[in-house]
């Protein structure tokens, strides 16, 4: 009993660190391949940029001015340098969210006196701290440092924590947002937002929301993710100035310079909110009200066909840019930018102030195709030119001289991950956060198949059974080897149960089921049957091929004896 423990232990433990480092060497090569392949890609502006002009959210007196020579825009680009951030191992963010800074609601500086606002959550008393120093020079040059803390919770401020306060249970993480001069937060507990103003040492409560509509915010204010990965700015427009200039050869020189017509902050009256479900909210700055859907996260396209809409957790990277104008502030619309999981496509959608969708536009490879020099009948030159397009998506796998060597590579090494993995990471495709993908040692999510499993618009048996055809390097070569340990395990003497499992875990882990195999085979001698002439294990009573015992030869009278003199 005691050998049958020490051989599964050891078993489990040598499998546990094949797959190990197995999936961490195989984990950098992937690594590698992507660095290569967005590399690449940098400099294409095509692959990593998305211009939408005129943005269509300004009023027609506005954008059709004769005057305007440059129409309103939205712009997303795509940080490529900066993806490789994305792929950094978790365990600094795991220690990140231990520290007290952790628990960070909001940051902003008050440039205002050059002093720093802080606000973080304090689970323990459940309530908001504020701490604020505020720095402010005098007439006669001299500093002066004034720190404030104080305490807020549902029921008012106070400069000490009190239960008179209440309690907050899960509040909102407030972004900064330009011009926001109080803080909003929702705690879905409570089923409120809260307005918290400091400086008057006040609290505000909106109207309870209806328990039966799923509304759980998880971003107020400013509305991104993955700041250093993704760019969105709404331009406004411009009017075209030309001034002399003696030495051009058209006598001016031409500038263009805005037309400064929006209002902070962005959203007017209303800050956004974003769901967990990639819905956006508007919600009513003075009565905490929600005033209606203004949009959502839409899904950029992806190497198989993707859905309409996104979750955050699903996007590596967003960006909400509301826009509202001068004089009071009107709300227009807003601009959403996403960034796929794998970093290599982005949409930019544009919607109206009622929350439907005006444009989309996503990241393209345009690729420029020209006819051979002819002639048409009347002798003329001709020469035409064909444009395609490939989403970027696409573009980034296979684009550039080089990236296909890369691509087949990246997509080998995800072949050598194991059968049960890769068929895991179909399944699991859609559920870990976007980021954690690219970090994935085991359940690879980035790779083709997880590609697959999240593709929309086609039946489950028709995306699993091309699922299974992505893998078949893998399939094929875990085949290979759980044959070669079938082989080696019956010239071994391996028992039946014993072999089945060794078998089984090779056809699921492949090559990392394969090593541990040679990790824990039996080491026992052999030497061939004097019944069956194969290999036989000298540590068994019979031969684990034809069952015969050891044949010891019956001994005979010599006929004579030694006898003392």
């Amino acid at each position: 009993m005691k050998d049958l423990t020490y051989k599964l232990l050891k078993s489990i433990a040598a499998g546990f660190a094949a797959l190990l480092l197995l999936s961490t060497a195989l984990f950098w090569g992937r690594f590698y391949c992507d660095e290569y392949l967005y590399g690449r890609i940098a400099q294409k502006n095509d692959w990593t940029s998305v211009i939408i002009s005129p943005s269509g959210i300004l009023p027609a007196e506005i954008e059709n001015d004769p005057n305007v020579a440059v129409a309103s825009e939205f712009r997303g680009y795509i940080e490529l340098d900066s993806i490789v951030i994305a792929t950094r191992l978790g365990i600094f963010d795991y220690f990140k969210q231990r520290v007290p800074e952790g628990s960070l609601m909001l940051s902003f500086f008050e440039y205002v006196n050059m002093g720093e606002t802080v606000l973080h959550f304090d689970k323990d008393s459940g309530l908001i701290v504020y701490e604020s120093v505020q720095v402010k020079i005098t007439d006669d040059n001299k500093t002066e440092r004034k720190e404030i803390q104080l305490y807020a919770g549902p029921e008012g401020i106070s400069e000490k924590p009190a239960k008179e306060l209440g309690r907050f249970y899960s509040p909102v993480r407030m972004q900064f947002e330009y011009g926001m001069a109080v803080p909003i937060t929702y705690d879905e507990k409570i089923g409120r937002f809260f307005k918290i103003d400091f400086d008057k040492r006040e609290v505000t409560k909106g109207p309870e929301n209806d328990k039966n509509i799923n509304f759980r915010p998880i971003q107020i204010g400013q509305l991104r993710k993955g700041e250093n990965l993704l760019d969105l700015w709404w331009g406004e427009p411009k009017i075209e100035i030309k001034e002399e200039d003696k030495e051009a050869e058209k006598g001016y020189w031409t500038s263009y310079e805005p037309i400064e017509i929006r209002f902070y902050p962005p959203g007017g009256q209303y800050v956004p909110v974003l769901d967990e479900r990639g819905l956006i909210f508007l919600v009513d700055r003075e009565t905490l009200k929600i005033a209606g859907e203004a949009g959502y996260l839409p899904a950029p396209m992806s190497y198989f066909d993707t859905d309409n809409a996104a979750r955050p957790k699903d996007l590596l990277a967003f960006e909400i840019e509301p826009v509202a104008i001068l004089p009071d502030g009107e709300y227009l619309g807003m601009g959403v930018a996403a960034l796929s999981r794998d970093g290599a496509s982005m949409t930019v959608a544009v919607f109206d102030k009622e929350g439907k969708l005006l444009k989309t536009a996503n990241t393209i490879d345009a690729s420029f195709l020209y006819r051979d020099n002819k002639y048409d009948r009347d002798g003329i030159f001709e020469s035409r030119r064909y444009i395609t397009k490939t989403d970027s998506s696409k573009a980034v796998f296979w684009g550039l001289p080089g990236s296909p060597l890369a691509t087949v590579l990246r997509y080998l090494l995800e072949n050598l991950q194991g059968p049960a993995l890769s068929i895991a990471s179909f399944f699991t495709a859609d559920s870990f956060e976007a980021s954690s993908g690219h970090r994935a040692l085991f359940f690879v999510t980035n790779s083709f198949i997880g590609m697959k499993g999240r593709q929309a618009g086609v039946s489950f048996a028709w995306k699993l059974f091309s699922g299974l055809l992505l893998i078949a390097p893998s399939i094929i070569l875990s085949v290979l080897l759980a044959w070669s340990v079938k082989k080696d395990a019956l010239r071994r003497g391996l028992s039946k149960k014993e072999k089945l499992c060794w078998i089984a875990g090779v056809l699921c882990f492949g090559l990392a089921g394969y090593i541990s195999y040679r990790l824990c085979r039996q080491q026992a001698g052999l030497i061939n049957c004097r019944n069956c002439g194969m290999s036989r294990r000298v540590d068994m009573d019979t031969c684990h091929r034809c069952g015969s015992k050891w044949l010891v030869p019956e001994l005979e009278d010599p006929g004579w004896r030694v006898r003392d003199s």
